[in-house]
């Protein structure tokens, strides 16, 4: 009764523009949320069919994605009502400010989780004991090098071909003019609803059912079709 803010069905009218917005903002969550348990039910499937060992290791990696990744949930959460509400008061300025602000430290962030994780397995044996026989086998090993220098390839190669084709497309995404349907919005967004995993199974069947090698070309398709949304959005 002492609160300012009064509730009442009576004052509840939603209209069809109303629902339109609340349904074009929410869906992208509400079918990324939907399609990751499904994802989540298929693969504990397909892993509880191999063995039961296979199923506790999906079971921990998913355990430990999940601490980085509600802590970037998180972040993201608290910045929206801070985009929200400066963008309904017109302070552009300010959603701008606070998107840098948002963008650098959550890369800042991302970097250190990454570097303090990469230090801990870098230093350490299969029992979890300080050691440096990693660093010794890697020098030692031409295979590791090898992988290694491969992998930096293979990184800048779908580096560059995600800024070739990112950049018009968000152009093109950007530009009222050159995309007036809403249409083609979607098409980018779809695959960010889908897991990662089931997207790269999905790109092996593609391969196999079209008969093509899944060699480098096929990493290097799968890697861009993976990382191209992060680099358009």
């Amino acid at each position: 009764r002492r609160s300012v803010l009064h509730l009442s069905l009576r004052n509840f009218c939603p209209s069809r523009d109303i629902v339109a917005n609340i349904v074009s903002v929410g869906s992208s969550s509400m079918f990324r949320s939907g399609l990751a348990v499904v994802s989540a039910i298929l693969l504990n499937s397909i892993a509880g069919s191999i063995s039961d060992s296979v199923l506790a290791a999906v079971g921990v990696c998913t355990k430990v994605m999940m601490f980085p990744f509600s802590i970037i949930l998180g972040f993201g959460t608290g910045f929206q009502p801070v985009a929200g509400f400066n963008w309904g008061a017109k302070r552009f300025d300010r959603v701008q400010e606070s998107y840098r602000f948002s963008a650098i430290t959550a890369f800042v962030g991302g970097l250190i989780m990454a570097l303090v994780l990469i230090f801990l397995y870098a230093f350490q044996d299969a029992d979890g004991n300080f050691t440096l026989e990693n660093f010794s086998k890697f020098i030692s090993s031409p295979e590791a090098a090898n992988t290694f220098v491969y992998s930096i390839g293979v990184a800048i190669v779908t580096t560059v071909l995600c800024i070739l084709l990112g950049y018009p497309a968000a152009y093109i995404l950007s530009n009222a003019e050159l995309c007036r349907s809403k249409v083609m919005v979607v098409l980018f967004i779809l695959p960010m609803w889908i897991n990662i995993l089931v997207r790269t199974l999905a790109t092996v069947a593609l391969f196999d059912f079209m008969r093509l090698p899944l060699g480098e070309g096929a990493l290097i398709f799968g890697m861009v079709y993976n990382f191209l949304p992060f680099m358009i959005y």
